[in-house]
C-alpha cells in the first residue's frame, strides 16, 4: 500500500515538473496580461495542496488559467 501511494507521488512530482519546465517558455514570451494569468494559475496550484482532491483543484486552475488567457488575446 504504501509503495503504491509513493509511486503515486513520484509520478505526480515528475507531472509537475516537466509541466512546469513547459509553461515556462511560454511565461517568458507572454503579454503582461498573459504573464498575470500564468501568475494567478501558479497561486491557485500552491494552493491546491490543501484541496481535498488536488487533482480537481489542478484542472480548476488550468480552465481558469485558459479563461483568462482568451480575455487577454
Amino acid at each position: 500500500m504504501h509503495r503504491r501511494t509513493f509511486a503515486v507521488l513520484l509520478a505526480a512530482v515528475c507531472l509537475w515538473v516537466a509541466w512546469s519546465f513547459m509553461t515556462s517558455a511560454q511565461v517568458i514570451d507572454s503579454t503582461p496580461c498573459e504573464q498575470s494569468c500564468y501568475e494567478r494559475k501558479s497561486i491557485c496550484v500552491d494552493g491546491c495542496g490543501r484541496h481535498g482532491n488536488p487533482v480537481e483543484c489542478e484542472a480548476e486552475c488550468e480552465d481558469d488559467l485558459d479563461d483568462c488567457l482568451r480575455q487577454c488575446g
